[in-house]
């Protein structure tokens, strides 16, 4: 596994790959739903909820940042995602 952080203007891109299997092409938009498992991939003891990637999702959009996944050209996955460096708060901390 490789991360690899990057710093922007505005923001912070964080990318992890991994040398595995990689994803299906076919199932690349579904793996952030809630649920989404994909197909066996892994054995039936080792596989999750469904719930990792989208948790993740919900927390960096909560934060003002973006998350997607493409297929390594090598071998694996890699997800990137950013955040920003600072964001506007609507209602002030009191």
């Amino acid at each position: 596994m490789i991360v690899q952080v990057s710093e922007q203007t505005d923001a912070v891109w964080i990318q992890v790959t991994d040398t595995g299997v990689g994803i299906a092409r076919e199932e690349l938009p579904f793996v952030f739903q809630q649920f989404y498992r994909g197909a066996d991939s892994r054995p039936p003891e080792k596989r999750g909820m469904g719930l990792g990637l989208a948790i993740c999702r919900e927390i960096i959009t909560a934060h003002g940042g973006q998350i997607w996944v493409e297929n390594n050209p090598d071998r694996g996955a890699r997800f990137t995602f950013t955040l920003p460096k600072a964001i506007e708060m609507e209602t002030p901390l009191a």
